[in-house]
C-alpha cells in the first residue's frame, strides 16, 4: 500500500496518503515516547491541511489499529492513542467537522 488512499464522507472527498514506514525510524525520533512496544509495522497515515483528510485519515488509522491490535501515534500531540481512545478521536473530530469547516 503506497499512495492516495481515496475515501469519502458522504459526498465529500476525503482521501489522504498512506505509506509503510519504518517504525523505528518514528521510535528513535520521538525518544520520549512511550510507543508501549517495539513495533515492527507501521503505516503512516498522512493529510494536508484539509480537514475531510484529517477525518479520513484518522478514521482509517483508528481503523487499522483496532484490527491489528496495534496503536495510532499522533505526531501533533505526541500521544499514542490505543485502538479505543483512536476511534472516540476519529469520532470527534466527525462530530466537530462543522465547526473546523466554518473556521477554515
Amino acid at each position: 500500500m503506497s499512495g492516495h488512499l481515496p475515501a469519502h464522507r458522504g459526498a465529500q472527498h476525503a482521501g489522504f496518503e498512506c505509506d509503510h514506514w519504518d517504525p523505528h525510524d518514528i521510535i528513535d525520533s520521538y525518544e520520549q515516547i512511550d510507543f508501549g512496544r517495539p513495533w515492527t509495522q507501521m503505516l503512516a497515515f498522512r493529510f494536508g491541511g484539509d480537514f475531510h483528510a484529517l477525518w479520513g485519515a484518522y478514521a482509517a488509522a483508528a481503523a487499522y489499529a483496532k484490527a491489528t491490535e496495534g496503536v495510532l501515534f499522533d505526531s501533533e500531540s505526541g500521544e499514542v492513542l490505543p485502538p479505543d481512545r483512536a476511534i472516540a478521536a476519529a469520532r470527534e473530530i466527525e462530530r466537530d467537522l462543522p465547526n473546523l469547516l466554518a473556521r477554515s
